[in-house]
């Protein structure tokens, strides 16, 4: 079985002293009781913004006061020097993570060829993939093909360099692979899906919110402040879980270099999840969010703040829809004078009329 390497354990040890000096709060006062995400004013967020979807995120962190580039400081979007950051603070939960180039270090090629095909030949044994890079899933690609690895041989020098281009990982045997995402100190309850396919159950994301909680509270304020991560877990055949990686929102400086943040709120359906994130943060800060859509209809700022907005006012009506819902029982009869009148016709209608808005909502909530 493959371990840790050990003089890669002791490059990341002065930032993990850092890390452990920090004594800041794990979360942020807002100080304020409202937020104001205007559309007009993300227009100046679009430089280094990796796509206009991503601009409500960004002007998120601006209002709360994240640092987009603090982390990245630290290289953390680096997937070897992530492992063995999270790995200290962790443990097991993170799989076995090296350096691929450290690793045939002082092998010849045929050496390299050969060890790199008794890796391929393990079914549980470890994975080869970039340090860099996203949507390996989607494209079914979770390793290097060939031909990359032909090239890294074809190039290996008699002593490799202390930084690694790719990684070997501990193979994970995955029976389902779940996004989390968090902001800060917190699991966001609503925000965990399946990473492929759709039907997640309340079950299912409570379970794997559970898990990333736990990781969160072992890690220090210096990882947690100002941050918001998309965590790739997997749940095992027995039922146990394990971290693939953590995805960071902020300003990335090498691989796609500009703001990035979670995939799934650049999809498709990324407008109703944005609105599950903002109505945590009134939860979590106790504030209030509105937003405006003050910008020409032509700009694609105004396409991304209107369907937010409507998808927010969407989810007030479900609210509202609810408050009704519980007080229905009180609905039956109107007080004329002084005299009390029973409208049965009425109740009947209004409850039916209640249950129908409710199927709507619920079903446009559950499609978000």
């Amino acid at each position: 079985m493959m371990r840790w390497n050990s003089e890669e354990l002791a490059s990341v040890s002065p930032l993990i002293g850092e890390l452990d000096s920090d004594r800041s709060p794990r979360s942020s006062e807002l100080g304020q009781p409202g937020i104001v995400l205007r559309a007009s004013e993300a227009q100046a967020l679009n430089a280094g913004c990796c796509g206009p979807k991503a601009l409500i995120i960004r002007q998120l962190y601006r209002i709360m006061q994240f640092d987009e580039c603090r982390l990245f400081r630290h290289r953390l979007e680096h997937k070897l020097v992530q492992a063995l950051v999270l790995h200290h603070y962790c443990g097991a939960a993170v799989p076995v993570t090296r350096g691929l180039r450290r690793e045939l270090s002082g092998r010849d090629p045929a050496a390299a060829r050969d060890y790199l095909a008794t890796l391929a030949s393990v079914p549980d044994g470890m994975l080869i993939k970039r340090t860099l890079g996203n949507g390996s899933g989607e494209r079914k690609s979770f390793a290097l093909p060939a031909a990359a690895l032909e090239e890294l041989v074809r190039t290996l020098p008699p002593t490799a360099p202390d930084s690694s281009l790719d990684i070997l990982q501990e193979r994970v045997a995955i029976a389902q692979e779940y996004r989390v995402h968090t902001l800060e100190d917190r699991v966001v309850p609503d925000l965990t899906f399946r990473r492929y396919g759709q039907g997640t159950s309340p079950a299912e994301q409570e379970l794997a919110g559970a898990f990333v909680q736990e990781l969160l509270d072992k890690l220090p304020a210096g990882l947690v402040r100002g941050a918001m991560y998309a965590w790739d877990v997997a749940q095992t055949g027995d039922k146990k879980f394990a971290l693939i990686e953590a995805n960071l929102a902020g300003f990335h400086p090498v691989f796609q270099a500009g703001f990035q943040c979670s995939g799934f709120f650049l999809g498709p359906w990324g407008a109703p999840l944005v609105v599950r994130l903002l109505r945590f943060i009134e939860r979590r800060y106790h504030v209030k969010i509105e937003i405006q859509v003050d910008v020409a209809q032509e700009t694609p700022e105004w396409e991304v703040y209107w369907w937010v907005a409507r998808w927010y006012d969407l989810f007030r009506l479900a609210d509202r829809i609810d408050e009704m819902a519980a007080l229905s029982g009180q609905v039956g009869s109107l007080r004329k004078g002084g005299a009390e009148v029973r409208t049965p016709a009425d109740h009947c209608a209004y409850t039916t009329l209640l249950g129908r808005l409710r199927s709507i909502s619920e079903t446009l909530v559950a499609l978000a």
